[in-house]
């Protein structure tokens, strides 16, 4: 009895020392906090695009060895395929002759945003810093031709959505050149910097001052007290003796077993008619506690353990078993998320499509959604899986279009009905944000194409009057409702039933 006792006073003493560390130490933790997450994402990128700039430079030299430089059909084509299937480059623009073609055909698909006198020079490249953290190589091919290509977003390299301009300072250093990646015109002290070493000669420099750190200190706010809880629970632990540890992949799969990831359903309005239309079905992780995760805390950890099969089924299923309970639509689909790997597996599809047979009676459409930011491994078996579910009556949609590695090749290859809009781009309408231009195209495609297209993340109705005024009414966003567990979401069918 006296070693219990003590041992839970020792519990008590080590868990308020603990708290007292956490004080002292909150700066710094806050500090590692953003290091940490930097060096993880720039260390993930590094390892999936290993010699991405080298890489980029001689993809270029590649790309303009078979180019005709006439900006012809064939010129175009073959910029759209080179696009499509690069890891590292997202956009591609040629200017030649005073011609000027694109990923986008006749169509420019970059602007001259950037500063042309910021730049790292080599050779006949030039590496400019460009919008949307995104970084511009400009290739002169001839005196009068010059190629430029859009790298991938170097938003994995750093966390600046909690942090203002003026508080923090982003560098890429090579051959004694510097280029400035962030905006701020202020001095960063160097306090709480560090670097980080690229491939090929490549180091990124990055800087926060002192409201910087106050910045992420409230941000994760709920990562000290997380780590207050990890305390209390390790002395806790340390008073009970206990040592079990359970790994995330165990975690999941006892979710799973226990029926703890389930969907909640967002609704898609016509904007035009004022009716619902459909819904995209969401993960959500509710723990036996009441505690509700989403999909970005755990997807991730879901897809590299191999169980977003067995979840995309449990989330089919209940998805099915929720519709029986109220009436909707012919018209009405409901949108499941799956990635391009499940599209490339025909067993599983068909046994998606047996579950929704055994539900077809009661079963509203079911349409897939397949994101642009993963990539297809194997584009030919997915083409042949999708055209079975499609002739099945299951509709098809490319989720984040514009945003990924697919581009319009995907849309050209596949038998896709739908593309969904990105929200990156709805937030342009109003704004002087050169990707407007890549809404607008992006929309002439879908018209042109005849594709069904809906806006996603629309928060205003300016946002709505302006995609009317281009003929495009499918809605999904917040301006009209947040993703909801289906009792509510039961309740937003009744109330549309009614009117």
């Amino acid at each position: 009895m006296i070693n219990v006792t003590t041992r839970w006073k020792k519990s008590g003493f080590y868990f308020v020392i603990s708290l007292f560390i956490i004080y002292l130490l909150s700066n710094l933790i806050a500090f590692q906090i953003f290091k940490y997450n930097a060096i993880e994402r720039i260390a993930t990128f590094q390892h999936l695009n290993h010699g991405r700039y080298d890489k980029i430079s001689k993809d270029i030299e590649h790309l303009v060895s078979r180019l005709s430089l006439t900006c012809d059909k064939r010129d175009i084509n073959i910029i759209r395929d080179f696009a499509s299937s690069s890891n590292n480059i997202r956009i591609i623009q040629l200017i030649t002759n005073h011609k000027l073609c694109s990923i986008y055909g006749k169509k420019p698909a970059v602007t001259d945003y950037y500063s042309k006198k910021k730049a790292i020079q080599s050779g006949k490249l030039s590496i400019h810093n460009y919008t949307n953290n995104q970084l511009i190589f400009n290739y002169q091919i001839n005196p009068k031709s010059k190629i430029s290509v859009v790298s991938e977003s170097i938003d994995p390299f750093y966390i600046n959505h909690m942090i203002s301009n003026e508080n923090i300072s982003i560098f890429i250093e090579c051959n004694n050149q510097k280029l400035k990646l962030s905006h701020n015109s202020g001095y960063i002290s160097k306090l709480y910097s560090f670097k980080y070493k690229l491939d090929n000669g490549y180091t990124l420099v990055i800087s926060i001052n002192e409201k910087g750190i106050n910045n992420i200190k409230k941000e994760y706010l709920y990562i000290f007290i997380l780590l207050g809880i990890i305390c209390f629970l390790l002395c806790l632990a340390f008073a009970l003796n206990h040592d079990k540890n359970k790994s995330i992949q165990q975690l999941i799969q006892q979710g799973l077993n226990k029926g703890e990831f389930i969907p909640y359903y967002q609704p898609i309005i016509n904007s035009k008619t004022q009716q619902l239309v459909g819904c995209e079905v969401l993960v959500r992780w509710k723990r036996c506690n009441g505690e509700i995760f989403p999909p970005y805390l755990f997807i991730k950890n879901v897809e590299n353990c191999h169980l977003i099969y067995p979840m995309t089924k449990s989330i089919l299923q209940q998805v099915l078993a929720d519709f029986t309970q109220v009436q909707v639509d012919d018209n009405f689909c409901a949108s499941i998320n799956v990635t391009p790997q499940q599209l490339e597996n025909p067993q599983f599809m068909a046994e998606c499509i047996n579950i929704i047979e055994s539900q077809k009676t009661h079963c509203p459409n079911i349409a897939l959604e397949v994101t642009e930011r993963m990539k297809f491994t194997d584009i030919d078996k997915a083409k042949s899986v999708m055209t079975h579910l499609s002739d099945y009556g299951i509709k098809l949609k490319l989720d984040d279009a514009g945003t990924g590695f697919g581009g319009f090749s995907y849309l050209q290859t596949l038998p896709l009905d739908t593309i969904k809009i990105d929200k990156m781009f709805i937030d342009t309408i109003g704004t002087n944000d050169m990707k407007r231009d890549i809404l607008k195209a992006i929309i002439n495609f879908g018209h042109e194409t005849k594709l069904e297209m809906i806006a996603e993340g629309v928060e205003t109705q300016q946002q709505v009057d302006y995609l009317a005024k281009k003929n495009v009414h499918i809605i999904q966003g917040y301006l009209y409702a947040k993703p909801m567990p289906f009792c509510k979401f039961k309740q937003y069918i009744k109330q549309f039933s009614h009117n």
